[in-house]
């Protein structure tokens, strides 16, 4: 015989959870220096000596004078690696690098979606007499080489190695999309450089530099797309009077040559949030990005193709939320969430708060304003007594 869950009970727990989380994740590893042999064009170069700093008290610390570029490996969580792993490059215009909010907190959002995050600290500020992105280029082929060469130790996949990359940064993964095949402008090593460089996928945020500079209805001129170009993502907003222009470019060559794209441009938000609060609907791009990974099958099979029977800890309630259906599970380490969109297609499955925070903004907020007090959309969920046996324990042990 089914029991129905008190729903005081359910409220109880929700509101006594407190505030959000970070998602535990592993320790980043210690820095792995790409060039051993000597970094390519530089020899007897005297370069000043490595800086970071933070300006105004803004919150943003900026790297400079990088001479000896590296990556550092973010590992995903072991119970949620998906094999997947993201090659990420700072912006700051090709003369520093926006080491946090676009580089370390990002590898902490891939974190949360089982994603191994790689940040790269490439070469800065531009070398005289080379173009903007020559050496940072060959920084990021050589990173994704030994990323790729080295999958089996780092649990992942070597076929699903992606590249993200801001403003600056995103110029410099728009060429890594596109130049993996040109003849690296660096002596390449055999053990090493045998690897592709070559990416799966691109998710590029406010890039810069896409446009030409003598006609605004091109693309840069070093910047080639072919059917072969991987999968990019895109996000951009029209107040970013500097770049705007040039993702909407770079989408319709995607889409010319029958390469995939695709392409969000928010009405607000400007240049350089990453991953900041601002207040726009433009911060909320993770999930986009988060959602079109799963999509394209980034995340691994079984993320694409979840189906919507969702089975597990004991569900204890259902709320209905504006776009989505949130099914709640009772564990050991507290309440989860599965999620099924308007569709009842289940696109996310017994999270746990934090992730879903990570991945589901918008809803977090929606969901926060119900656990307040406001019950509408909730309704009581019919259980076994032994789960809700289980789930009352769960309930007394948070009060």
């Amino acid at each position: 015989m089914k029991t129905l869950l008190p729903f005081s009970f359910l409220v109880a727990a929700l509101v006594q959870l407190g505030p959000l989380s970070r998602p535990a994740q592993a320790e980043p590893a210690a820095p792995v220096t790409l060039w051993h042999e000597g970094v390519p064009d530089e020899a007897g170069l005297k370069l000043p000596e490595e800086t970071r700093e933070e300006k105004n008290n803004d919150g943003i610390w900026r790297v400079g004078n990088v001479s000896q570029p590296t990556y550092t490996v973010y590992p995903a969580p072991a119970d949620k690696n998906t094999g997947a792993a993201v090659v990420v490059c700072p912006g700051g215009g090709y003369n520093i690098l926006a080491i946090t909010h676009e580089g370390e907190q990002v590898c902490e959002w891939l974190n949360s979606l089982g994603v191994t995050g790689v940040l790269l600290k490439y070469r800065v500020p531009r070398r005289e007499g080379k173009e903007k992105h020559h050496a940072p280029l060959q920084d990021v082929q050589r990173a994704i080489s030994l990323v790729r060469g080295q999958a089996e130790s780092l649990k992942i996949d070597p076929k699903r190695i992606g590249v993200l990359g801001f403003s600056a940064g995103g110029h410099l993964a728009t060429m890594a999309l596109t130049a993996y095949d040109a003849p690296r402008t660096y002596l390449e090593k055999a053990e090493i450089d045998r690897v592709s460089c070559k990416p799966d996928f691109g998710i590029l945020v406010y890039p810069a530099y896409l446009k030409s500079e003598t006609n605004p209805n091109e693309l840069s001129p070093e910047i080639k797309v072919t059917k072969e170009t991987p999968p990019v993502f895109m996000v951009v907003a029209h107040g970013d009077k500097s770049f705007v222009e040039g993702s909407p470019l770079l989408y319709l060559a995607l889409q010319r040559a029958g390469a995939s794209g695709e392409l969000h441009v928010f009405a607000k938000g400007g240049h350089g949030f990453g991953m900041k609060e601002i207040g726009e609907e433009v911060q909320n791009w993770p999930t986009l990005a988060g959602n079109w990974m799963r999509t394209m099958g980034f995340l691994g099979e079984a993320a694409k193709n979840e189906t919507a029977q969702v089975t597990g800890h004991p569900p204890v309630g259902v709320v209905k939320a504006a776009n989505y259906e949130i099914t709640l599970h009772t564990s050991q380490d507290g309440l989860l969430y599965s999620i099924k969109d308007a569709n009842g297609n289940v696109i996310a499955k017994e999270i746990n708060r934090a992730t879903l925070a990570a991945e589901f903004p918008e809803l977090n907020q929606e969901l926060r304003g119900l656990w307040a007090g406001n019950e509408s959309g909730w309704k009581d969920f019919p259980i076994s007594k032994e789960a809700e046996d289980s789930a009352i324990g769960k309930i007394r042990r948070v009060k």
